[in-house]
């Protein structure tokens, strides 16, 4: 097996054709639990990471279809039921267009893919909503600060998701979900500031190792989508495959453009 897999499949055009069809290679408990959501968006999001998850198994470490099972921690953490014989974890997200997946031997992963959502208020009055949350919804003072200082409304938006992206990434590799201090959980520390963005580094200051243990990356899976991938994996060369491609927090609209993502578009006739 591959010490990464990342695979990424998007449901803007799906309808109740890929619907009526994906439920029934589901078991009847998922299929209920899918068509329990209101809105078809939700339902297509939902049978998409069901989906996603049991051809990540079935194509890339040969389980049979209909012995792939998951089970949920405490926290709502997904992992394997059925025995893989190998050390795995994968972790799944969805938002907007998309669903995405990454696997990884040996350590633990986390991945979160956001939509751009422009909010009915200012942005600053947005940002501040993640000042006055409960300690585990906060952003981090030098967060907060770079924030405020960003002029322009479209780069300060931008900004905004990169950083909630990574933070989600972090704490689901964690696996502790929003259980965690986020407020204590900074990306934008002045040490790790680049001449052009921010270097992706975690600067945790509850637990102060993490910082030298997980390795992040931060790209585009289209313009109005920022994907992060989170892992304390231990592979030979996890530092190169990842952070070295990574985008920096906040680099300019040309730079993402150029910048490819690590996830492997898959359709819903490949599942």
């Amino acid at each position: 097996m591959l010490p990464f897999v990342f695979l990424a499949v998007n449901v803007a055009q799906w309808s109740s054709n890929e619907l009526d069809l994906g439920l029934q290679y589901l078991p009847v408990t998922e299929r209920n639990r899918i068509l329990r959501f209101r809105l078809k968006a939700d339902q297509h999001r939902s049978l998409a990471s069901q989906l996603l998850k049991r051809y990540l198994f079935s194509k890339h470490m040969d389980i049979a279809w209909e012995d792939i099972t998951f089970k949920e921690s405490e926290y709502g953490k997904p992992s394997t039921a059925m025995d893989v014989g190998e050390n795995v974890d994968f972790n799944v997200s969805h938002h907007g267009e998309w669903v995405v997946i990454g696997l990884c031997s040996n350590g633990t992963i986390g991945v979160d893919v956001t939509r751009y959502e422009t909010p009915h208020e200012s942005v600053d009055a947005f940002v501040d909503c993640f000042a006055d949350q409960p300690i585990l919804l906060q952003l981090a003072e030098d967060e907060l600060v770079k924030l405020h200082s960003t002029k322009n409304e479209s780069q300060k938006l931008q900004l905004f998701y990169e950083i909630w992206c990574l933070k989600e990434s972090y704490i689901k590799a964690l696996g502790v979900g929003l259980h965690k201090d986020l407020k204590f959980v900074n990306f934008l520390s002045s040490k790790n500031a680049g001449k052009e963005g921010q270097n992706v580094v975690v600067q945790d200051l509850k637990e102060p190792e993490n910082e030298k243990t997980f390795v992040f990356n931060l790209s585009y899976i289209d313009q109005e989508h920022p994907v992060a991938i989170c892992t304390n994996a231990k592979v030979q060369g996890s530092e190169k495959i990842l952070s070295s491609s990574s985008l920096k927090v906040g680099q300019t609209k040309q730079d993402k453009e150029k910048n490819g993502s690590q996830f492997d578009i898959v359709t819903f006739s490949d599942m």
